[in-house]
């Protein structure tokens, strides 16, 4: 049985990118238009699903290349079974 490498989080990614271009969180968030407090959540894995615009903005404030992009996409992919639903839409399916 092959033995399959370990997923990888969007927060040490983008924790990583950002040490390697000597980048502060303030300076990151600001290129990436985003908070530094949503920043910080991300890095600290807080938030381990980031909305697709979050994680566009960072792959071009990091200046990642298309693999690394792709990659940091791949990590916000949510396990089959727990993405959220709404309250709202789903309300009215059981009357």
């Amino acid at each position: 049985m092959a033995i399959s490498e370990p997923a990888a989080v969007p927060g040490d990614l983008i924790f990583g990118h950002r040490i390697r271009l000597g980048m502060s969180q303030e300076e990151l968030a600001v290129s990436a238009q985003m908070s530094v407090r949503a920043l910080r959540n991300l890095e600290l894995r807080h938030t381990r699903y980031p909305h697709l615009c979050s994680i566009q903005r960072l792959s071009k404030a990091l200046e990642l290349n298309t693999e690394e992009a792709a990659t940091l996409l791949r990590s916000i992919r949510r396990p089959i079974g727990t993405h959220r639903t709404n309250p709202q839409t789903t309300a009215g399916r059981n009357a």
